[in-house]
């Protein structure tokens, strides 16, 4: 089933965000430790990306519902991307900031375009989005009790709930590991590949089928 494909990827391509995220929270503490930074310093960063996140949320949201879940997804992980690059060189307390900054976009898209959008793949049928207003209850019951069968919303919106944690065991193991054996820079760089991979991995998915249906409206 095409959903299923597309649920399956959306649902790596989420983790392997989130886990981009947890390598750059991980390095930035490490690497403004090991820079001399002090205690107030490297907190800072926290409240940067903190505060960044609170309208990113929001605004990744509402640009997702008008462009579309895919074109918004792809520029948060190329932002996230940018950031880890960033924070392979950063070397000043400024530059941290940036990085802490521009990581939200990648946070902020994975939290708030990962439900919706796998809420809109599982809403598909045929390519089409569905008008349930017009189905009768009946057909509307079997046709639910059908797709269920093959990925029910419930599951879709389980398994994204727990990318998070799935990301953020990737990303502290594979920084922590890699560190034993390779500088924090050539880690950094490496793992700016993450987010790349995870738009190829979206980008067989259609385009988010509640935007059709406002347009259709």
């Amino acid at each position: 089933q095409q959903r299923q494909q597309w649920n399956h990827r959306l649902i790596m391509a989420t983790s392997l965000s989130y886990m981009s995220y947890y390598i750059a929270l991980l390095a930035t503490s490490i690497i403004m430790k090991d820079s001399g930074f002090s205690a107030t310093d490297i907190s800072s960063t926290a409240i940067i990306g903190g505060l960044a996140a609170i309208p990113f949320i929001y605004l990744v949201s509402h640009a997702s519902d008008v462009f579309g879940r895919k074109a918004v997804w792809m520029v948060c992980n190329a932002t996230g991307m940018i950031a880890l690059i960033i924070l392979a060189t950063a070397k000043s307390l400024a530059s941290f900031w940036l990085v802490a900054f521009l990581i939200r976009f990648l946070s902020s898209g994975s939290r708030s375009i990962g439900s919706a959008w796998a809420t809109d793949i599982c809403q598909r049928r045929h390519g089409l989005a569905l008008d349930y207003s017009n189905i009768p209850s009946q057909a509307l019951e079997l046709m639910t009790r059908n797709s269920s069968k093959v990925f029910s919303q419930e599951k879709a919106l389980a398994l994204i709930s727990a990318t998070p944690w799935v990301g953020g065991i990737l990303g502290y193991l594979t920084f922590g590991s890699a560190s034993q054996i390779s500088n924090a820079d050539t880690i950094l760089l490496l793992a700016a590949l993450i987010p790349l991979l995870s738009i190829c991995l979206v980008l067989p998915i259609k385009h988010s089928t509640l935007t059709s249906v406002r347009g259709a409206s």
